[in-house]
């Protein structure tokens, strides 16, 4: 009689059902929150002297890489409005389709009441296929708000700059915020594009930021839109 109630308790702990909401909560656990970009309440435009490229020529040409053959020299920031951050230091971060190693020249200027842009920093780094980062360093004097505009060219002969692909965004640095959780999730949800793509790049799990360009495809126009989902879906 005592064995009888002790297997109907143990098969009862270990029913399909109970089995199932285990592994629900254990994939929810295990399973990352993934960002979801809403643009702010109030997107602003970029300014009237903005170039607005954000990337429209393929790399260097010398080197494809297979899968990002056919693919350009691509800021990963909006286009359409201007992309926020509130960080002091903030991280940009593009795409580059060529495998073989070339010269990352990176500018960033700050917009002046005349819309005219003032040089605030400037630095070159070797490139790398794939998806490249670059947060302004701390020894550097902290942003302060306003709207600014950075710019990145690879290299591809220092002889002919004109051969050079081009691609450029603006960033708006705003007021501080306090958020509960620091993640990709939270930041873009606040709409600081900036924020969210740096933590994601941040961590190991991929996914993250494959879904912000997910969800920054879908406020770009066409062919922005479609380069922005095929980067996402290379394996990097």
């Amino acid at each position: 009689m005592l064995f009888k109630s002790f297997n109907r308790l143990f098969s009862g702990l270990y029913s399909p059902l109970t089995i199932s909401l285990n592994l629900v909560l254990l994939l929810g656990i295990v399973s990352p929150a993934l960002a979801n970009y809403v643009p702010p309440s109030e997107p602003s435009s970029p300014p009237p002297s903005s170039t607005g490229t954000g990337g429209t020529r393929g790399g260097c040409g010398n080197n494809l890489g297979e899968e990002g053959e056919g693919l350009p020299f691509l800021v990963l920031a909006p286009q359409t409005h201007v992309g926020q951050t509130a960080a002091t230091h903030p991280t940009v971060a593009w795409f580059v389709p060529d495998e073989e190693e070339y010269l990352v020249e990176l500018f960033l200027d700050r917009y002046s009441e005349d819309a005219s842009p003032q040089r605030v920093h400037s630095t070159e780094i070797p490139s790398e296929f794939g998806v490249m980062s670059y947060t302004l360093p701390d020894h550097l004097p902290a942003l302060t708000p306003g709207d600014y505009r950075w710019r990145v060219v690879l290299v591809c002969d220092s002889n002919r700059p004109s051969s050079s692909p081009v691609a450029d965004a603006d960033l708006q640095v705003v007021a501080s915020q306090r958020f509960a959780e620091e993640s990709a999730d939270a930041y873009a949800e606040a709409g600081l594009w900036y924020d969210a793509l740096a933590a994601a790049l941040e961590t190991s799990e991929q996914l993250e930021w494959r879904s912000l360009l997910e969800d920054l495809s879908s406020l770009e126009d066409d062919e922005r839109a479609n380069k922005l989902l095929q980067i996402s879906e290379l394996d990097l």
